[in-house]
């Protein structure tokens, strides 16, 4: 998988497994620390959800509660929670394995 430079410097406190998630979007919190949002390749067999950030994992049953709890604490916007939501429900579930950002 390629990754440019910016995700890279991003995922250095990561250690994500890209065999049973991709990277559905990252918000940017500084120059240093951002949230990396993961979710399943196989939601039926893997149904939930991560955000990394500062090198802990949050793990969440459904992308509308990892949203919820993002937009809550102020790591997104309701708008892009939402964007990031309708992308996911959208994606063709045998073939997600691309970095959206």
């Amino acid at each position: 998988m390629n990754i440019g430079r910016r995700a890279a410097h991003y995922l250095r406190d990561t250690s994500i497994d890209f065999t049973t998630f991709f990277i559905l979007g990252i918000a940017v919190r500084d120059k240093d620390n951002a949230v990396v949002i993961l979710a399943p390749r196989y939601p039926d067999t893997d149904p939930y959800f991560l955000a990394w950030y500062k090198g802990e994992r949050h793990g969440f049953q459904t992308i509308d509660r990892m949203m919820a709890v993002l937009v809550e604490g102020k790591f997104f916007n309701r708008f892009a929670a939402d964007r990031l939501i309708r992308k996911f429900n959208n994606m063709d579930k045998t073939d997600q394995g691309g970095i959206i950002l």
